[in-house]
C-alpha cells in the first residue's frame, strides 16, 4: 500500500489591500519625526503671531527709551554703513543711547529704520520683535526636544515660554529688541552646544562661541551663558568631567571682556547701579524679596506692571518682606535639594537663576524692585524641566499602549493653562499699546508713584504735540493743564528729581509760559539730570526764547555745541525750531544747517533749513536746502506737496517762474493746497508777463482763502499788476497787517 497523498486544497483568491481612508492618509503626512517637527514649528509661529495681534495692529512707541533708541536716533532713522560702524566702535561711551554697549541691537533697529524709510513706522519695529519672539519659541522647542525627546511635551513647553504674559514687556516694547535678539542668539549657542556634545563635531562648538559673542553685542545680560552650558552638561548631556570644563576655555575671556565693556559703558552714560541701602544684609533681603516677586509673577501673572515699588520698610516687622524672604530661602533650599531627586529641575532653575542674576537687585532708574523683561531668557530655561515632566507623563509603554489617563489629564490641564495665559497676554498688550495706557496701568496699581505721574504727564504732552502736527488750530489747553497737574504730583512726591522739573519746563513751554519755564529748567539743571543734562540745557534755551530772551538762548545753545560733541541732530533741530518760532530765523539757520550736515540722508532738517532761510530772506540758501530735500525724497520714490510748494515760492522770489511751474503739477498739492497752488501759479504768470492768467488765478486763490490778498500785496513779483483796476479790487478790502507773511 503506497504512501498517502496529501490532499490538495484550493488556495484562497488573492486579495487587494484595502485603500487607506482619507483620514489615514492625512495623518500619515506627519508620521515621520521630521514632519512632526515641521508641524510643531508652524504651530508655534502661528500661536505667537495670533497672540500678539494687538501689538501688530495698534501698538505705538512708548515714552520709555523708544525716543533715544528710535524716534530721536538719527543713526537708526538714517541707516548707513558708516552709522553701523559708529555703533560698533562706541565701546566706552555709547553716544546715542544711555546704557551699555549694544551695537548689534542698534544695527537691527537701523535695519527696521531702512524698511520704514526713515519714518519710524511702529508696525515694522513691532513685527520684528514678534518674529524674533516666534524664533525664540522655536528654539526653545528644539532645545527641549534635544533634551527630552518627543514632540508634544517640547511643544507645550515652548508654548508656555511663548504665551506667558510676563513676556509682553519684552516683545511689545520696541526698546527691548535687545532682549529678544540676545535671547535668540543665546538659545542658538545652547543648541550648538548640545549638538556639538552629541555629534562630536567641532563646527557647532565654535558656532556657539560666535553666537555668544553676538549675544553679548546685543545685550550683555547673557554674560553667564558659559556657566549655563556647564549645567547642561549635568543634564541632559550627563557628561560632567574635566573635559566638559576644558572645552569651554574660549568662553572665559569673552565673558570677562564682555562684563568689563558692559560695566564701563554703563557707568559712562547711565551711571546705573544698585542703590546704597546702607547695610549689605538689607540688599540681600531685597534680592530675596525680588526673587519671590519674580516667582509670583510667573505662577500668577494677573497683576503685572511696568513698575513694582521697592519696599520702604526692610525690617523683620514688615510681614510682606519677612514672608517673601522666608519663601525665597525655602525655594532655594528646594532647588539645591533637587540635585538628588530631579536633575532637570536643578538645571532649569539653576540656569534661570544665572541668567536672572545680573538683574536680581533693584532697577534704580525705574524706581522698581523687579522688571518683567529680565525673566524673558530665564523662562526659556524653566521650560526645560516643564518639558521633562510632561514627557514622563506622556511617554507610552514599550508595547505601544495608549497614553495613560494621568498623561491625558496632564495634557488637558496644560492646554487649559496655555489658553488662560494666551488670553491674559492679549489683554495685557493693550496697556503697552501707548504711553498713556502704560502709565495709566501703573498708576492704577501705584497711585503715588512719582515716576508714573511724570510719565503720564509726558505722554499727554506728546499726545498734544502729535495733534498739533495734524491740526495747528487744535486747542490743547486741557491736555497741557492735565499734564502739568500730573507732573506737579510727581514733584510733590520727589521734589529733588531734576528730570521732573525738566518735564515741567517742557509743559510750560507748550503752554507758552516762558518765565515759569525758565525757572523750571534752571531748577532741573540745579538738581541734576545725569545723562539728561544735554536735553535739559536745550530745554533751558527754548524757555529763554519763549521768555523773550533769544540772545541768551543762543549763548546757551552755542556753549552747548562747543562743549559737548554728542549734541545730535534732534537737539539742533529743537534749538533752531525754538528760534524760528520766535521770529529769529537768521539765528535758527545755523542750527538747522548743522543738523542737516549730521544727517545727510534726512530731508527734515533740510526742509526746516529752507523755511528758516526763506524767513530770513536768504532765498539762495532756501532754494539749495529745499532742492536737496526734494532730491532725497526723489531717491526714495517719494514726493512732498509742502516741499514742492515751498520750493516753488522760493523760485518766484528768485525771479525764476520756469523752475516753479513744474512743481505745481504735484496732484497732492492740487488736492491739499488748492489756494496756495493758484497763488504761486498767479505769481509765475505775473513774472512771465501773462497778466490775464495772473489776475484770474489770483482771484480764484483769494476766493478760496481771502488772507492771500494781503500776502499778495507784499510780494514784489506782483508789482507789475498794481496798475490794473482789478488788482485794487482784489486787495482793497483786506487789512494787510491782519495776516502774517506765509
Amino acid at each position: 500500500m503506497g504512501a498517502a497523498q496529501p490532499r490538495k486544497t484550493k488556495s484562497p483568491p488573492p486579495t487587494r489591500p484595502a485603500a487607506p481612508s482619507p483620514q489615514a492618509e492625512s495623518l500619515s503626512m506627519f508620521a515621520t519625526p521630521e514632519r512632526q517637527a515641521a508641524l510643531a514649528v508652524i504651530v508655534l509661529v502661528a500661536a505667537v503671531v495670533a497672540a500678539y495681534v494687538p501689538t501688530l495692529a495698534a501698538a505705538d512707541f512708548v515714552d520709555i527709551d523708544d525716543g533715544q533708541y528710535v524716534l530721536q536716533n538719527e543713526r537708526v532713522l538714517n541707516p548707513s554703513l558708516r552709522n553701523a560702524w559708529l555703533f560698533m566702535r562706541e565701546v566706552e561711551r555709547p553716544q546715542t543711547v544711555a546704557g551699555y554697549y549694544q551695537p548689534l541691537t542698534m544695527i537691527s533697529l537701523m535695519v527696521d529704520g531702512r524698511l520704514s524709510r526713515g519714518q519710524a513706522d511702529p508696525m515694522i519695529f513691532h513685527l520684528t520683535n514678534v518674529l524674533l519672539h516666534a524664533l525664540n519659541a522655536v528654539l526653545v522647542f528644539m532645545i527641549a526636544r534635544a533634551a527630552c525627546g518627543g514632540i508634544v511635551a517640547p511643544v507645550m513647553a515652548a508654548l508656555l515660554f511663548a504665551l506667558h504674559p510676563i513676556q509682553v514687556e519684552s516683545v511689545t516694547w520696541v526698546s527691548q529688541r535687545k532682549t529678544v535678539l540676545a535671547t535668540a542668539l543665546a538659545l542658538g549657542a545652547i543648541l550648538c552646544h548640545l549638538t556639538a556634545a552629541r555629534g562630536g563635531r567641532a563646527w557647532p562648538r565654535w558656532g556657539g562661541v560666535g553666537l555668544f559673542v553676538l549675544a553679548m553685542a546685543a545685550k550683555p545680560t547673557v554674560m553667564f551663558l558659559p556657566l549655563v552650558l556647564l549645567l547642561l552638561d549635568v543634564w541632559p548631556l550627563r557628561r560632567m568631567g574635566r573635559w566638559a570644563w576644558l572645552e569651554k576655555w574660549p568662553y572665559a575671556p569673552l565673558m570677562i571682556g564682555g562684563m568689563w565693556i558692559a560695566y564701563v559703558s554703563q557707568q559712562a552714560t547711565a551711571d546705573i547701579g544698585v542703590p546704597n541701602l546702607g547695610r549689605a544684609y538689607e540688599l540681600g533681603k531685597l534680592c530675596l524679596y525680588n526673587l519671590t516677586m519674580y516667582a509670583r509673577n510667573l505662577v500668577w501673572p494677573t497683576n503685572l506692571s511696568f513698575i513694582y515699588p521697592i519696599p520702604d520698610d526692610f525690617g523683620w516687622g514688615n510681614v510682606a518682606m519677612t514672608s517673601s524672604v522666608l519663601a525665597a530661602l525655602a525655594g532655594l533650599g528646594l532647588w539645591l535639594g533637587s540635585w538628588r531627586w530631579s536633575k532637570p529641575v536643578f538645571v532649569g532653575c539653576g540656569g534661570a537663576l544665572l541668567f536672572l542674576g545680573v538683574a536680581i537687585g533693584p532697577v534704580r532708574f525705574m524706581q522698581s524692585c523687579v522688571g518683567d523683561r529680565f525673566m524673558y531668557l530665564p523662562l526659556a530655561m524653566l521650560a526645560l524641566p516643564v518639558a521633562a515632566g510632561l514627557a514622563r507623563m506622556f511617554r507610552r509603554s514599550a508595547s505601544g499602549a495608549p497614553m495613560t489617563p494621568r498623561g491625558g489629564l496632564a495634557g488637558l490641564a496644560v492646554a487649559v493653562v496655555l489658553g488662560g495665559l494666551a488670553s491674559r497676554t492679549s489683554a495685557y498688550q493693550l496697556s503697552w499699546g501707548s504711553s498713556e495706557g502704560l502709565w495709566a496701568n501703573v498708576l492704577a496699581k501705584i497711585p503715588d508713584s512719582a515716576l508714573a505721574n511724570a510719565g503720564l504727564a509726558r505722554a499727554k504732552l506728546q499726545a498734544w504735540d502729535r495733534q498739533q502736527a495734524i491740526d495747528e488750530t487744535f486747542d490743547g489747553q486741557p491736555f497741557l493743564e492735565e499734564a502739568l497737574a500730573f507732573v506737579d504730583r510727581a514733584i510733590a512726591a520727589d521734589s529733588h528729581n531734576g528730570a521732573y522739573h525738566a518735564d515741567r519746563a517742557a509743559i510750560l513751554i507748550a503752554l507758552k509760559r516762558g518765565p515759569e519755564a525758565v525757572q523750571a529748567a534752571e531748577a532741573a539743571l540745579a538738581f541734576g539730570l545725569g545723562p539728561l543734562t544735554l536735553q535739559g540745557r536745550v530745554t533751558l534755551g527754548r524757555a529763554l526764547v519763549l521768555a523773550g530772551r533769544p540772545d541768551e538762548a543762543r549763548r546757551v545753545f552755542d556753549e552747548l555745541l562747543a562743549g559737548d560733541e554728542y549734541v545730535n541732530a534732534a537737539f539742533r533741530m529743537q534749538m533752531g525750531h525754538a528760534l524760528a518760532r520766535a521770529g529769529r530765523n537768521e539765528l535758527a539757520v545755523s542750527y538747522f544747517e548743522s543738523a542737516a550736515a549730521l544727517t545727510p540722508r534726512d530731508d527734515k532738517p533740510l526742509v526746516m533749513l529752507g523755511a528758516a532761510a526763506a524767513g530770513a530772506g536768504d532765498w539762495q540758501r532756501a532754494a539749495r536746502a529745499y532742492q536737496a530735500a526734494a532730491d532725497i525724497l526723489a531717491s526714495r520714490g517719494e514726493q512732498s506737496a509742502g516741499l514742492d510748494l515751498g520750493l516753488a515760492k522760493v523760485w518766484l522770489e528768485l525771479g525764476q517762474p520756469e523752475a516753479a511751474l513744474p512743481l505745481l503739477t504735484n496732484p497732492e498739492l492740487q488736492e491739499k493746497e488748492p489756494a496756495q497752488r493758484l497763488f504761486v501759479l498767479a505769481g509765475a504768470a505775473a513774472l512771465r508777463g501773462d497778466r490775464e492768467t495772473a489776475l484770474s488765478s489770483l482771484a480764484d486763490a483769494v476766493r478760496l482763502d481771502p488772507a492771500l490778498a494781503a500776502l499778495a500785496a507784499k510780494k514784489r513779483y506782483f508789482d507789475a499788476l498794481h496798475d490794473d483796476p482789478r488788482w485794487a479790487r482784489l486787495v482793497e478790502a483786506v487789512e494787510p497787517s491782519a495776516h502774517d507773511d506765509r
